[in-house]
């Protein structure tokens, strides 16, 4: 880890700027092997000029999760995503996400951290602002006062409405964290649904009795056995035509899914809590926090980091 900084801030002094990669890479692979003046390239022949890296290495196996790195502008902010099992020198141990600049707000489409300070706001920049109906603050993932909203019990029907959108992407990530009460009111329990159930919808949430994870378009069950009264961080992934689902940082199950199609509402409302197909179906019986949508897949660095965070 050291040498990356070194090269990196060695790369910066001749170029005045980091290496550019405008979307995350895993370092190490086929396409950036190597370090050199024009960027991360295949193989050292593909150089011109001076060679910053040799040969780029990858984070080892079994234990090891890839590098990941990302530079969008190229002009003064990079970050790194990384697991180490030993702190080196002033670099802690653990899963990091470390440099100039952070990966988790690449591609971050919707932020709600759902607490006293922002409400209903996105804060990721693109002021997708919710209205809340009925669900109040309440303690949070770590005790905090006003950390997060509860949505009442399964016949409250309390939810957040974010209107006039209309999210539509393939790859895409959703993490959350949930804390159950009881189970859920008519089948499921929704965290984020979209879109009119007759045409473009999809949904993400928990099965009536707390069971397994369930989405809609596409579809999947994955068993899971939830307890009450306890917060789980849950992520949702689609990368090309694989489904990854992950709780508390790790991955309980992926499989292939080959209706791929973008995931769009194709209508005007978005609710967080409850199901957009009817008032009180799929109600959440629980709270809700620090909830978070991408337009692209979150690596196993960024979600373990995500929930480390908070954790």
């Amino acid at each position: 880890m050291v040498q990356f900084f070194q090269d990196w801030s060695l790369y910066y002094d001749d170029k005045g700027e980091y290496p550019v990669a405008i979307s995350p890479i895993t370092l190490g692979t086929t396409s950036s092997i190597v370090l050199c003046d024009n960027g991360f390239v295949a193989s050292a022949s593909s150089c011109s000029g001076k060679i910053y890296m040799g040969k780029i290495p990858r984070n080892p196996s079994p234990n090891g999760i890839d590098y990941s790195y990302v530079s969008t502008s190229g002009s003064g902010t990079y970050s790194l995503a990384y697991l180490l099992e030993k702190g080196v020198e002033t670099i802690p141990s653990g899963y990091n996400i470390v440099g100039e600049g952070d990966t988790l707000s690449y591609g971050l489409v919707a932020y709600y951290p759902l607490n006293g300070t922002h409400l209903a706001s996105d804060i990721s920049g693109n002021n997708n602002n919710g209205t809340i109906y009925g669900a109040t603050l309440t303690t949070g993932v770590n005790g905090e006062i006003n950390g997060a909203y509860d949505f009442g019990t399964a016949n409250d029907g309390f939810y957040i409405d974010i209107p006039n959108n209309n999210f539509s992407f393939y790859n895409f990530s959703m993490s959350a964290w949930i804390y159950i009460k009881g189970n859920q009111l008519n089948y499921d329990g929704t965290i984020i649904s979209s879109g009119n159930w007759n045409s473009s919808h999809w949904s993400f949430g928990i099965s009536q009795a707390n069971g397994s994870i369930k989405t809609r378009n596409p579809y999947a069950t994955v068993n899971y056995a939830f307890s009450l009264n306890n917060w789980y961080h849950l992520v949702y992934v689609r990368d090309s035509n694989v489904l990854k689902f992950f709780v508390n940082g790790v991955l309980i199950n992926s499989y292939t899914n080959n209706n791929y199609i973008p995931l769009t509402s194709g209508y005007t409302n978005t609710k967080i809590g409850m199901d957009t197909y009817t008032l009180s179906y799929f109600n959440f019986n629980g709270k809700i926090a620090l909830f978070r949508m991408y337009n692209r897949a979150l690596n196993s660095i960024e979600i373990m980091y995500l929930y480390n965070k908070v954790n």
